[in-house]
């Protein structure tokens, strides 16, 4: 079974192009990078960090005791760092600042409730007491407009 990730984007930050093809390009790489980006979690390509990760592993397992070694033994560790790196949960499109977000962690196999409350999407557990009575008025509301066969 595939993962997902759950994304806001924010039309503010795709609202300003127009349509020309070379803005529509624009705007599209740009946006469609910013997804990758906060699915994948990190910035820029993973590939070319995975390579340049790979080609000084074996480079020193082929020369370990070459005079740059110590330099690119703290290379190769600044990168499998950097390759950890922290989650990237919104990244800017355009002039919008947080144009794409992500909503909650990847999953797979389990159910989640959301609410679109304060500009933001915002899964159950970060909902504050306010927020959850809102969810608990919603669901009434739309049991009762559903009648008594959904009850």
């Amino acid at each position: 079974m595939g993962y997902a990730t759950i994304l806001c984007i924010y039309q503010d930050g795709i609202d300003d192009a127009d349509r020309s093809r070379e803005q529509w390009h624009r705007i599209s790489t740009a946006l469609g990078e910013a997804v990758l980006q906060v699915c994948m979690g990190r910035p820029g390509p993973r590939g070319e960090l995975d390579k340049e990760i790979a080609a000084l592993s074996t480079s020193l397992e082929h020369i370990p005791d070459s005079a740059d070694a110590p330099a690119r033994r703290k290379k190769l560790e600044l990168l499998r760092e950097a390759r950890k790196g922290p989650d990237i949960d919104s990244v800017s499109v355009g002039n919008h600042a947080n144009c794409v977000n992500r909503c909650d962690k990847v999953h797979s196999t389990w159910t989640g409730l959301y609410l679109w409350s304060g500009n933001c999407l915002r899964p159950l557990h970060e909902l504050d007491a306010d927020d959850l009575k809102t969810v608990e008025q919603l669901l009434l509301e739309e049991l009762q407009r559903r009648g008594p066969a959904a009850v």
